[in-house]
């Protein structure tokens, strides 16, 4: 779902927490971008030691598979991606380093 030029889509996707209560993080970025351009993420959530945020491929299931990344800390509430050179289906993910949990 990109528009097959200089674009790239992003979209967002739930998935399960395996065990306990799962923390609440949450995501706010544009949803079209320019392949190769910087990407504001507003974000919020628990924001634990290497915590980070990642722009994936959607055919990358795991927490630790993504094109590109940035930790989160405490002091922002923002990062900046650089966004994929190559156009196509991408997500914006939360991982909680303490068992690269999407």
């Amino acid at each position: 779902m990109h528009n097959g030029r200089r674009g790239t889509y992003f979209q967002t996707r739930r998935y399960p927490f395996l065990g306990g209560q799962a923390p609440v993080a949450t995501l706010s970025a544009s949803s079209n971008v320019e392949a190769g351009a910087q990407i504001t993420v507003q974000w919020t959530g628990p924001a634990n030691d290497n915590d980070y945020i990642s722009i994936a491929r959607t055919d990358q299931e795991r927490g630790n598979q993504y094109e590109t990344f940035r930790f989160v800390s405490e002091e922002s509430n923002e990062v900046t991606l650089t966004v994929p050179g190559v156009p196509g289906n991408y997500e914006i993910r939360y991982i909680l380093a303490s068992d690269i949990q999407i």
